[in-house]
């Protein structure tokens, strides 16, 4: 009998689903339990592997390791930037079907919300919260941050591009 028909009979197939299943229960008895998540990465981890992923555009594969953290109660400033900026990013990027934009948008407006309550001064994140509000067609909201922002000392191109939006939104109202 050749070593194929060997494998083929039901003994030889009953014998390697015994070792599989008993060389299963010993990895599982060993391996952490299946219901139990994986422990998080620390946020300055996270944050470092967020900021490369959002530079190649992988929203989906940042935003989850955001949300774990701000979910886990993290209060980090940094953490949450760079959740607003995933969450408006992927709108401005790929097509997002209407309400995942929506909630993808006020996700937006929340983390920068919270980034500017913790620093005011924090002129980038103003930008893109009104860069937000201008994405979700509230001009009036949008205006109101870009002008807090063109009060600061911006760079000549920044302030440039500010006026941008707020001609698109003086187009937009026309």
């Amino acid at each position: 009998m050749d070593i194929l028909r060997l494998c083929l009979t039901p003994q030889a197939l009953a014998f390697a689903a015994l070792l599989t299943f008993a060389s299963g229960a010993h990895v599982h008895a060993e391996g952490p339990e299946s219901d139990q998540p994986a422990p998080l990465p620390s946020v300055a981890e996270t944050i470092d592997k967020a900021r490369l992923l959002l530079a190649i555009g992988d929203f989906d594969e940042v935003l989850p390791m955001l949300r774990a953290h701000r979910e886990a109660g993290s209060d980090d400033t940094d953490l949450f930037f760079l959740l607003g900026l995933a969450s408006a990013g992927k709108v401005q990027h790929l097509q997002v079907p209407a309400p995942e934009r929506q909630a993808l948008l006020d996700e937006a407006v929340s983390a920068f919300g919270e980034v500017l309550d913790a620093r005011p001064d924090y002129v980038r994140a103003r930008i893109e919260l009104a860069t937000t509000f201008f994405l979700m067609e509230d001009d009036q909201t949008a205006r109101r941050h870009f002008e807090l922002a063109l009060a600061e000392e911006l760079p000549s191109w920044v302030a440039e591009h500010i006026r941008l939006f707020l001609a698109k939104m003086d187009d937009r109202r026309r």
